[in-house]
């Protein structure tokens, strides 16, 4: 598809502008700012249609940037308000929208907006900033940096302390969106959120194209640190007031984090007081720079920064959801894992952070103590249980402190029941703590916003390091009126399959709504797979970072091809997996060992999550796969026969043998108490499998018996979901074109399902 009225741009000279520049460089010559090289920063110093320019080459990472450093003697000369200029060639492509980066007073990183480079010869782009405060306090010593792509070449930047006109692009805008040639309208059953960054904000410009991509809201991270720094009680709002302004004219809402909790969002006077308790790692003892979960007091703080939030934006009408900041390096309700520079740059640099176990503080180690006394009642009982001699529950200690003694314990719980209660029991303390925080943060954000859809972010998988109980965080969402939204996809469908679907599965069961996030970048192979995986889940929401979208006009004619079917599914979903955590977290690494078996099973038929943690959700299904699980509580066991007992399909493959934690032989008898190949078990079975072909047999079988429509269940990357109202939504991510079939009701139906794209499939009645 050619655009040539696209090329029919106006050249703005620097006549035109009736002021001189503050700074200057050139790529012809010297001037008063500097390009920086380097790290994420790759040129090409080169001549392209007449002009000596840089051109941006591939580094090796995600994200491109140009770094540009101003001399000393220049900085003194410019304001805090004013335009940046750039003279730019897009070499490849229509348009793109990228975003540009300031030293501010906030910090090293603050947003100027984005720019929309126009392909079609040489052009010159216009930023205007508030807040500029070169202090070379980037990555380089710089002052600002452009965020960048391979092939786009700049020749000139200039700085001005006048405000600038930019060019009104709408009509361009109009155009390329009109000259698309298939359906791009969606149903509005679903939100759809763009995340911006930390601290930077859009244009009304950026606004209109989101806006005309579909997006219904705006998130940025609204830190108590940025509202509060100064002082206790020294408010300032005016970055998100400005913030507001632009959304509300660019047609769009708000859907912002408000966040409390992480080293960044914490203000310097509240970080160096006596009241502050850091989180500290049982891996080295060492502190970091987010709050303790355990810190006393603190929800105090939290409810103050909320309130004054609400008192200042709920009665706007511009706020379309919220997100509490929990804990984690971008608000989940997980701990903290492991940041970036995106946010050790907002608080003066890295800090000690890592995946691993933020509990070791006295007040933690007394809400364990309290965790055991409550479950066991006497310390008789904890010691026949965990293989210990405490004397006291005043005793009792986590059960590890050390990186040696914690690679020992998870070398040795595999082969060894013996030390594997204690482990469990510390689990399911350290995830229980989360989700109480998390349930309490809930509650104080409800109470200031009883009617504005609320979610809480969460993250990763379920290593028992990050601390989240995901079935359990949909409960207490439940319980407060919110939904969930996990933030852990990337660009394929089967690996976001496997990460999400226990929010969705639970969510479900628990009526919280639910939605999903990428964890960085996505390619335009994810933005159809992140679709498709939102509607065939029965998200009521989908979040995407606006650099994965704007980055390109192909990713932009890729989102729009799709985004008709972004809405609210009803999945069909007789079949469970049932999701092992205490198997998965008595191993190294067990919860991704088990998610890549899950991805295989994916490629057969669409599933729920049956996480183990909530199995009085079995009745909600008809078929249980257990799969990859040899370790399973007895009292699991007992409620796993019963639904086979009152009819259920109970298939089992990769598990030879099954065990309790204690390592006796119980589950096994109860599932199997006549032969390990297993048969009828009261109205319905329980068969042990070789392989996942003998499972996906199995359960076409019995989908067929069931009444339900049975699809073809081969090992491919054509992936079906069933929606209500007999609708097959299907995903081919192959490159050729597939059809799949389907029996129903004594007919064979075929569903032609063109290449790399997604087809919505109704049976005739």
């Amino acid at each position: 598809m050619r655009y040539v009225f696209f090329l029919m741009l106006v050249f703005l000279s620097a006549a035109a502008f009736g002021a001189e520049p503050a700074a200057v460089w050139q790529a012809s010559g010297a001037g008063s700012i500097r390009p920086m090289e380097g790290g994420e920063c790759k040129v090409a110093h080169t001549r392209l249609e007449g002009r000596d320019c840089v051109l941006v080459e591939p580094w090796g990472g995600a994200a491109n940037y140009m770094y540009f450093s101003i001399d000393p003697e220049a900085r003194g000369k410019i304001g805090p308000a004013g335009s940046l200029v750039i003279e730019y060639l897009l070499t490849d492509g229509m348009f793109v929208q990228l975003a540009t980066e300031i030293n501010s007073a906030r910090g090293p990183y603050g947003s100027a907006g984005s720019v929309r480079y126009l392909g079609g010869g040489w052009h010159r782009a216009v930023v205007n900033y508030e807040d500029f405060a070169p202090a070379g306090k980037m990555n380089l010593q710089s002052d600002l940096r452009l965020t960048t792509l391979p092939g786009l070449a700049v020749s000139r930047v200039e700085i001005y302390n006048e405000k600038i006109q930019e060019e009104n692009q709408e009509d361009f805008l109009d155009k390329f969106f009109e000259a698309m040639d298939f359906n791009n309208k969606r149903s509005e059953d679903a939100f759809y959120v763009f995340g911006v960054g930390v601290y930077s904000t859009i244009d009304v410009d950026t606004g209109k194209l989101l806006k005309k991509l579909g997006v219904t809201s705006v998130e940025n991270y609204v830190t108590w640190r940025s509202v509060e720094n100064e002082g206790q009680g020294k408010w300032d709002w005016s970055l998100w007031d400005r913030n507001l302004e632009i959304i509300r004219k660019s047609g769009l809402k708000w859907s912002p984090a408000i966040m409390h909790s992480p080293a960044y969002t914490i203000p310097d006077w509240y970080a160096e007081g006596d009241e502050f308790v850091p989180n500290a790692c049982l891996e080295h003892g060492t502190a970091g720079k987010t709050i303790s979960l355990w810190s006393p007091g603190f929800d105090k703080w939290t409810e103050r920064f909320i309130k004054a939030f609400a008192e200042r934006y709920r009665d706007t009408g511009m706020i379309e959801s919220l997100i509490p900041g929990i804990q984690g390096d971008f608000g989940e309700a997980i701990y903290t894992v492991l940041g970036n520079n995106a946010i050790y740059n907002l608080i003066g640099g890295p800090y000690h952070n890592h995946i691993g176990y933020w509990c070791n503080d006295p007040y933690a180690l007394k809400s364990f103590q309290a965790f055991a006394k409550d479950k066991y009642g006497d310390v008789k009982a904890l010691n026949g249980a965990w293989r210990t001699s405490f004397e006291s529950f005043e005793a009792v200690r986590f059960p590890f402190y050390g990186e040696e003694e914690i690679k020992a314990l998870m070398a040795r719980m595999p082969e060894d029941p013996s030390c594997r209660r204690f482990y469990l029991d510390f689990v399911s303390w350290y995830r229980g703590c989360m989700t109480e925080w998390a349930d309490r943060c809930l509650g104080i954000l409800r109470k200031y916003f009883p009617d504005t859809p609320i979610y809480l972010c969460t993250g990763g998988h379920t290593d028992p390091r990050l601390g989240a109980n995901f079935a359990e965080e949909c409960r207490v969402a439940a319980k407060n009126k919110a939904g969930v939204r996990i933030t852990n996809e990337n660009s394929d469908y089967a690996n976001n399959f496997v990460h999400t679907r226990q929010v969705s599965s639970a969510g479900k069961y628990y009526g919280a709504c639910y939605g999903y996030e990428p964890a960085g970048a996505e390619d335009e192979v994810g933005i159809v797979a992140r679709i498709y995986n939102s509607t065939a889940s029965g998200c009521d929401h989908l979040h995407d970072y606006m650099g994965n979208v704007t980055s390109s006009d192909s990713r932009i004619t890729q989102q729009q091809k799709h985004i008709g079917y972004l809405f609210r599914g009803e999945p069909v979903t007789p079949v469970a997996l049932w999701y092992p955590n205490t198997d998965s977290d008595i191993r190294e690494n067990g919860a991704s060992l088990f998610m890549r078996e899950a991805m295989k099973i994916r490629a057969y038929f669409d599933y729920d999550y049956l996480d183990d943690s909530m199995p009085e959700a079995l009745d909600r299904y008809s078929i249980l796969v257990l799969a990859n699980c040899s370790v399973i509580e007895k009292e699991h066991a007992e409620k796993i026969a019963a639904f086979a007992e009152k009819g259920g399909k109970v298939i089992v493959v990769n598990a030879p043998s099954l065990t309790s934690v204690e390592g006796a032989d119980e589950p096994e008898k109860l599932l199997f108490p006549d032969s390990p190949k297993g048969g009828a078990f009261g109205k319905g079975y329980i068969y042990r499998v070789e392989d996942y072909a003998a499972m996906a047999a199995r359960v076409h079988t019995a989908l067929v018996n069931l009444g339900y429509p049975a699809y073809d269940m081969t090992d491919d990357q054509v992936y079906v979901t069933m929606l209500e109202g007999n609708r097959f939504f299907v995903y081919n991510k192959e490159k050729e074109q597939k059809t799949v079939k389907v029996e129903y009701k004594g007919r064979v139906h075929r569903i032609d399902c063109a290449p790399e794209t997604i087809t919505d499939y109704t049976l005739e009645k």
